[in-house]
């Protein structure tokens, strides 16, 4: 009996971290959907329109648009590349696919765990 209670518990745990983690990887898909539709009007713009650039912590500067055909990405490591507008583009999309998988295969993962906790907990009360 004491078994099957720690076994509920380390899925419980384990249920708690996947839900976390699913909600943080929902964000991240949220905030890069947002960042194509940004750059899909960025587009529209013309040169030399002014816009406000967010510096962080609500604050912002004024910035005019030389170009939207080529942006600066950060790859990681502090690295930071050249790119088109359609590279960049599909950047994006490349990124949010893959989050979009890892959803799919957390969401596996959470409906596997509650069906491991509810049998486990089918077998507590049998035995009490």
């Amino acid at each position: 009996m004491q078994e099957k209670y720690l076994q509920f518990q380390a899925l419980s745990q384990r249920l708690n971290s996947l839900q976390e983690y699913y909600s943080t990887l929902e964000s991240q898909v949220t905030e890069l959907q947002t960042l194509d539709k940004s750059l899909q009007e960025l587009k529209k713009l013309k040169k030399t329109t002014e816009i406000l650039v967010p510096l962080g912590s609500n604050i912002f500067t004024k910035a005019k648009i030389e170009t939207t055909e080529k942006f600066f990405v950060g790859v990681g490591a502090n690295v930071i590349l050249k790119k088109s507008f359609e590279e960049t583009v599909t950047s994006v999309d490349q990124q949010m696919q893959e989050l979009k998988e890892i959803l799919e295969k957390i969401e596996k993962e959470m409906r596997t765990a509650k069906k491991q906790l509810q049998q486990i907990r089918d077998e507590i009360l049998k035995e009490q």
